[in-house]
């Protein structure tokens, strides 16, 4: 799984639905900022998932960063 949620080529449900479960490897993905200016990643991440992000110490600079432009006010403004 790992290693289909780095690949370009990954559809992009596929990677919606794997990027809580292994978003370091998808960070890893050359199309990842294809995928965040596609506009409907981030309304599709799982709430929790992006709940625990924000509420973590040691989470990756970014995904925090990717959150900040998350079209959900309060996320984005948790995110900064």
């Amino acid at each position: 799984m790992e290693s289909l949620v780095r690949n370009p080529n990954c559809p992009a449900d596929i990677f919606t639905e794997l990027f809580p479960k292994f978003a370091n490897h998808a960070l890893q993905n050359p199309s990842w900022m294809l995928f965040l200016l596609e506009g409907s990643f981030l309304m599709h991440l799982n709430r929790g998932f992006v709940f625990t992000t924000l509420w973590e110490e040691f989470s990756s600079r970014p995904l925090l960063e990717a959150l900040i432009l998350h079209p959900i006010p309060w996320i984005a403004e948790a995110a900064r």
